[in-house]
């Protein structure tokens, strides 16, 4: 997935087949996606599938290789 500053730059379709990987709600459905304010080094997401919300976090459009390496890091460890 790239980096975005807005949903409409978010491709959806993409995003919905991860969830469906993910064994994420709402099987098969193009989830809705807002901007959600307040992050600071990365892109916070409100994402809406099968009733449910979730949140999605990427790495700011201005996200450096070192910043890409530590929100990895910090995935692996959650």
């Amino acid at each position: 997935m790239t980096r975005t500053e807005s949903p409409a730059d978010l491709d959806t379709a993409t995003l919905g087949r991860w969830l469906d990987t993910q064994d994420a709600p709402g099987a098969g459905e193009l989830p809705c996606v807002e901007v959600l304010k307040g992050g600071s080094q990365n892109m916070l997401y409100r994402v809406n599938r099968g009733g449910q919300g979730m949140v999605l976090r990427m790495p700011g459009p201005r996200a450096d290789e070192r910043r890409l390496s530590e929100l990895l890091r910090e995935i692996r460890l959650e």
